[in-house]
């Protein structure tokens, strides 16, 4: 009998580790991410050609925030097709959730997914931890972006922005959310 107990307990403790492991951010989303990073900072390029390679994140931000992006970075053709692959993999899932609104879905950035705890895990600058977990803490009050992205713009150092973490949460969170949010409309 005790026996019995101790392989039930072992498949049962086997079966929680294989479904963490299929939900965690892993290396191989990180990878599927990275392509989009990469076409992200060239698309910056191609919209702030003036600004250095180590700024251009920094004025993607700040012109988010006054609401001075030019229109058309959102219309890039290649990042759309791009972006249209990418929401075909499971890391898709894993950094955004849907819900039925109607008859309409609804895709918003999953605060509690194992993609925004990567984030966390990932980020250097402790401020912006702080800020980042305030957001999954608080997921349920439906806050603006723009909290965040005013956040970033405050805390980051010229340094973070040459961090991949911070290139990653700035290219998924608002720039690809972006495009989703104007592909799904």
């Amino acid at each position: 009998m005790k026996n019995l107990f101790y392989c039930i307990l072992l498949l049962v403790s086997a079966n929680l580790n294989s479904q963490t492991t299929n939900d965690s951010f892993s290396e191989a989303d990180f990878k599927k991410t990275k392509q989009l990073i990469d076409h992200f900072g060239s698309v910056l390029k191609k919209y702030y050609p003036e600004t250095s390679t180590e700024k251009v994140y920094q004025k993607y931000l700040s012109d988010l925030l006054l609401r001075k992006v030019n229109p058309q970075i959102i219309k890039e053709e290649t990042s759309i097709d791009l972006f249209a692959s990418f929401r075909q993999s499971s890391t898709f899932e894993k950094i955004w959730s849907n819900k039925l609104k109607g008859k309409k879905t609804i895709y918003r950035i999953n605060y509690k997914g194992s993609y925004f705890d990567y984030l966390i895990k990932n980020i250097p600058n402790k401020k912006v931890r702080e800020s980042f977990e305030f957001f999954k803490k608080e997921e349920s009050l439906d806050l603006s972006p723009y909290i965040l992205v005013a956040s970033l713009q405050t805390e980051l150092t010229e340094k973070d922005y040459n961090t991949q973490s911070v290139q990653m949460a700035i290219a998924m969170m608002f720039y690809y959310d972006i495009i989703l949010q104007y592909s799904t409309n």
